[in-house]
């Protein structure tokens, strides 16, 4: 697989059996995974890292808007999406361990926003938009405790990522 050569272009086989990987399929299965996460969480984890929290959210909550007959549905999806970042922080700042989210987002009104909206950004520490308009990639510092926003235009090559500078 290319994905695993891009971790370490060399001797890649025995970080690949330090992963950990999770690949739910609806909400309840992340639920499950979260679960899962906590009960197997040991001193050696250095990195966590969710990739797309919100997929399966958001089909979730979509489905719930769909069928109107239980109005706490969507309050329990969004409660658990809580839950689960939440989950996240507690780990990071007492373990020490970073984490790494990444979500949706969309276009309203030419402003961007996430899936999942003031959940994110308040469990959030460090919020980072990446955009890709034509091959021009910008990654934007949103949220930071005591930085300000920056936005850092880059380039994705096979060589790596490399920074074409600070805009």
């Amino acid at each position: 697989m290319i994905w695993e050569k891009q971790i370490s272009l060399e001797n890649y086989e025995p970080i690949l059996k330090n992963i950990i990987l999770l690949k739910p399929t609806n909400f309840e299965e992340q639920k499950e995974a979260f679960k899962s996460l906590l009960k197997n969480l040991k001193k050696e984890v250095s990195l966590i890292i969710v990739d797309g929290m919100t997929i399966l959210y958001r089909l979730d909550l979509a489905e719930a808007r769909d069928n109107s007959k239980n109005p706490n549905n969507i309050q329990k999806i969004n409660a658990q999406l809580a839950f689960q970042m939440k989950t996240l922080a507690e780990i990071a700042r007492k373990r020490e361990i970073p984490v790494i989210v990444t979500a949706q987002a969309y276009k309203w009104d030419e402003e961007s926003k996430l899936v999942g909206g003031d959940i994110l950004k308040y469990w959030g520490k460090c919020l980072i938009e990446l955009t890709n308009d034509n091959n021009k990639r910008i990654a934007r510092l949103v949220k930071h405790r005591s930085l300000p926003n920056k936005y850092l235009s880059f380039q994705i090559t096979n060589e790596g990522v490399k920074k074409r500078g600070w805009l």
